[in-house]
Formats: C-alpha cells, sequence, structure tokens
C-alpha cells in the first residue's frame, strides 16, 4: 500500500503580513516549512513526499530546505497554482499513478503529532477519505457585512477541520475532475470529496496542530518551542 505525502506550500502569505512567505520564515532556527516535512517524513506509513512552493521557488527549496534537512522523502518540488486547489491539483499530478494513498498536510502546521498518521490511514479504509478536527468551543455566528448577527449555530455540529486529510488516489483525482467542469473552489479537499456523495471520517485531531498564517499565530508556536520538551504537552511532540 504506497501513500504519498503531498505538501501544499505555495501560498504568498498576506495576512503574515512578512517576508519571506510564512512557509519559508525562521521558526528557532529552522524554516517553518521543514517542521510539517519532518513530522511528516518521520512516519514509516509515508513512501514519498511531493512538495508544492511558488514556481520560482523550486530550485531554493532544494537547496536551503530539501538537502540541508536531509529530507529524503521529498521525490518532487512542484510549481503551485494561483490557488490552494490548483497547487495541490498541480502537486497530485506529481504523484504516480500506481499510489493508492495521498496524504495532504499544509505546509504551515508545525507541530503535527506524527503518530496521529497511522489510525488516520485505518480510518480512510472505510469510504476512502478521512480527515482531522476539533470540535468547535466557542460560541459560533453568522455575522452579517454590515456587522450585525445573522444567526447563532449549533456548536454541537461545529467542528475545526484541520490536515493532515487522507484520500484514496483515484477517488481525489475524481474529485478534481468534477470541481474544475462545474467551476467550484473549496478550501480544502474533503470539500470536494464530499461533492461526489462520499461520506469523509473524522478523526480527533491536535490542539496543538496549528496552523501559521498570522504574527500572532507564530508567536504562539515559538512560545510552544521555547517550552523543554520535558514539559510539551501530549500532541506537541513528532511521536
Amino acid at each position: 500500500m504506497r501513500t504519498v505525502a503531498l505538501i501544499p506550500a505555495a501560498g504568498a502569505g498576506t495576512r503574515m503580513r512578512k517576508t519571506p512567505a510564512k512557509q519559508f520564515l525562521p521558526l528557532a532556527g529552522k524554516p517553518l516549512l521543514v517542521y510539517a516535512l519532518e513530522r511528516v517524513q518521520a512516519s514509516p506509513l509515508v513512501h514519498a513526499i511531493v512538495l508544492v512552493v511558488p514556481p520560482q521557488k523550486r530550485e531554493e527549496c532544494w537547496r536551503e530546505i530539501v538537502e540541508p534537512y536531509r529530507l529524503s522523502k521529498v521525490e518532487r518540488i512542484v510549481g503551485g497554482g494561483a490557488t490552494r486547489q490548483e497547487s495541490v491539483y498541480k502537486g497530485l499530478q506529481a504523484i504516480d499513478p500506481a499510489t493508492e494513498w495521498v496524504l495532504i498536510h499544509d505546509g504551515v502546521r508545525p507541530f503535527l503529532p506524527t503518530r496521529t498518521i497511522a489510525p488516520l490511514l485505518e480510518a480512510a479504509q472505510e469510504s476512502g477519505a478521512a480527515i482531522l478536527a476539533l470540535p468547535e468551543r466557542e460560541t459560533v455566528k453568522r455575522i452579517a457585512r454590515e456587522g450585525y448577527v445573522l444567526e447563532t449555530l449549533n456548536r454541537q455540529e461545529i467542528w475545526r477541520v484541520q490536515t493532515p486529510q487522507v484520500f484514496r488516489y483515484a477517488l481525489l483525482q475524481e474529485a478534481f475532475r468534477h470541481a474544475f467542469a462545474e467551476h467550484y473552489t473549496a478550501t480544502d479537499e474533503a470539500t470536494l470529496i464530499e461533492r461526489l456523495g462520499v461520506r469523509v471520517r473524522v478523526l480527533p485531531g491536535s490542539p496543538f496542530n496549528i496552523k501559521i498564517t498570522t504574527p500572532e499565530d507564530l508567536f504562539v508556536a515559538e512560545a510552544l518551542l521555547q517550552q523543554e520538551p520535558s514539559s510539551w504537552p501530549d500532541g506537541i511532540e513528532g511521536g
């Protein structure tokens, strides 16, 4: 059973208001992207990695990220597109069609517990799709553009979705074909799978599997890494 990890890291990172783009910002001395790659590479269930970056960064990534950090499972670096969906699709086309499973993980999630990959792959066997998510703890409201409350949602039904997300290769290809035919754009790949009528299995994620998109997120990540490893809460360590 061949599993390939696809790591989208082609975004411009405009919300970070920093240069370089967020995925290349230093975190405790090494690029943020390296953490995500190391966590995925550490899983014996992942056989190869396809990394998607801004087209002009491909050579730089080989030279400054893959080689110095010994990311031996990175087989290809692909230039991304204008949107996440386009970038993931380009990465998908670079994967050997003989691959059975594709694991998609954001390049700006540095604290993925590697041990979550095994149960996620197992859960995906049922329908061909599985994701990580956390139940919402805050009260959630829909707000109008004018700044008024439209409605209060039932938070018991609201979960915040994370990555990795795991899909059967053929199913993911079909989902993208349908999306492009219908000119539909989603913010994650599970949404495309759902539109096929496929049931997506959900497993509990980790509260430390945060996505770094703002300066505040980067501050939190730096604070976590300043703690002694022995004091890290369960869910942040690599295992």
